[in-house]
Parts: C-alpha cells; structure tokens; sequence
C-alpha cells in the first residue's frame, strides 16, 4: 500500500476530461496523481475532427500528447483500476493493491459501453460502427444507418439521427437480456 503522501487531488480516467484537468492542476502548481485503467471509449475514435485546431487527429495521438503534456507540469501518472473509494479526513482511493490519499478528486472516468455481441465487432470500431454521435455522427449524414439499442434513449437517438444526419435510418431494439422494449409506446416514424 502507498502510505504517506497527499495529494491535492487524484484524477481518474486519462481521457480528454481526465488530461485537461491534469493540464491545469498541473500549471496551477497543484500535487496531482492521473490514475488509469488503459483503454477507454476514447480510444475508440480513429479520426476526431470535433478537436479545436485539429482538422483530424486520431484519438491515440490526443492521450499521448495529453499525457506528454501532463508529464511537463509534474502531474504522475499511475495506471490501475480504481476499485474503491472512501472519504475520511481525506479521500482514499483504492486501485489495484495500492492505496492514496488525496483532499479532492475529479472523477472523469467516462461511459461503458454496452456494445452488442455480434461477431468481429471491435474490428469496424471508427470506421462504420460508432458509439459516439458527437465524434461520429456526421460520418453518417445521407447514409444508410442502423441504430442499434435497448433503451428509450435508442428511440431519442433515432430522432435526432433524423433531424441531423439522414433520413435513412432503421432502429434494432437489441438485447440478450430480457426484452424491455414492449413498455416504449409508439415508435415514431
């Protein structure tokens, strides 16, 4: 266990959120630790071009620069699944088998995506199966597009593929558990 030291704060998940707050903590002269479990949806993205002054990056270059750039102001970087956290006269962060201590913590873990299971999937990640539509969705403006999920939000989403993308779309109401689609209503045309 890491005894002893306190942080200022203790940032979880080295996203663009993660890194951006470890850029500044880092020049506000702050002692910060970037835990980290690797991967992340982030690296999901091949070419963001939502990036400013970027016109394409690909999402490897944006965590390497970031964290390249959160070296240069004396953030630390550890990597380690946070498991647990407590908080007593000070935060406790648990990841892995070690423990540390912070007065604050940013927790800019992002989402779990739930991704259907459908063979080879992971292979046409970026290219033409997209989990993000601020990143993607443009991607598919008068294409053909299906979108596949298990929730209300699935429906919400069709809508507004609709209204900003393309007309073109097909909705598949998925999931390998129970089905929890029958109490949506009316689906909208």
């Amino acid at each position: 266990m890491t005894e002893g030291k306190i942080y200022d704060c203790i940032i979880i998940g080295a996203g663009p959120g993660g890194l951006q707050a470890a850029i500044y903590l880092g020049r506000y002269n702050r002692n910060v630790l970037l835990l980290d479990r690797g991967g992340g949806r982030t690296r999901h993205a091949r070419h963001v071009e939502n990036f400013l002054t970027q016109k394409s990056i690909s999402s490897k270059e944006i965590i390497e620069t970031g964290l390249e750039q959160i070296r240069s102001f004396n953030v630390e970087i550890e990597r380690g699944l946070v498991t647990k956290t407590l908080k007593k006269d000070f935060f406790e962060i648990y990841a892995d088998d070690k423990k540390y201590f912070s007065k604050f913590v940013i927790v800019s873990s992002g989402v779990y995506d739930n991704l259907p299971s459908i063979e080879n999937l992971h292979k046409f990640l970026g290219m033409s199966f997209f989990t993000c539509i601020d990143c993607d969705g443009y991607r598919t403006a008068n294409k053909k597009l299906v979108i596949i999920g298990n929730h209300i939000k699935s429906v919400h989403l069709a809508i507004v593929m609709k209204e900003m993308f393309t007309k073109n779309r097909t909705l598949v109401l998925y999931t390998d558990k129970a089905p929890d689609y029958l109490n949506l209503g009316t689906l909208p045309t």
